[in-house]
């Protein structure tokens, strides 16, 4: 990913070279220049949390090297569910497909209502008491926690 060319500088630019080791590759076939880290700062997180989600690959970073007591940011997960109503917002995002700048695309319309939506959502939408589903704690996570 292209991430690790704007880290680099951004790190550069606030004078912190000497104090910060930037590796790229996946976190399973890395080695570190030490043994351990104070600090594993991850952005791992997928639709509703666990869909696409590299958390595997933060419970082996954090086993693998994270020191005694060191820091994980984010160091909690928690996944919330709420009923939502808005019949005109899936009217417009469903009947869009049917005019993409004047092509008929609406046979793609099956598979978008299968993928989740992230947007915003207005709070007279919300038709249910919200309920906590699941709770990580990054720091004692198992691979086991996540099935």
């Amino acid at each position: 990913s292209g991430i690790i060319h704007l880290a680099k500088q951004i790190v550069s630019a606030n004078g912190l070279d000497d104090k910060i080791t930037l590796i790229h590759g996946k976190i399973e076939d890395v080695d570190l220049p030490v043994d351990k880290v104070d600090m594993i700062i991850s952005e791992w997180m997928g639709h509703a949390l666990l869909h696409e989600s590299m958390l595997e690959s933060v419970i082996v970073a954090r086993d693998r090297f994270l020191k005694e007591g060191g820091l994980m940011l984010p160091d909690k997960a928690n996944i919330w569910m709420v009923g939502v109503e808005d019949m005109n917002y899936r009217r417009d995002k469903m009947n869009w497909w049917k005019d993409v700048y004047g092509f008929d695309m609406s046979s793609i319309t099956p598979s978008v209502q299968a993928e989740p939506i992230v947007d915003m959502v207005p709070l007279h939408s919300i038709c249910t008491k919200t309920c906590q589903l699941r709770s990580f704690d990054l720091h004692t996570a198992t691979k086991a926690d996540l099935s």
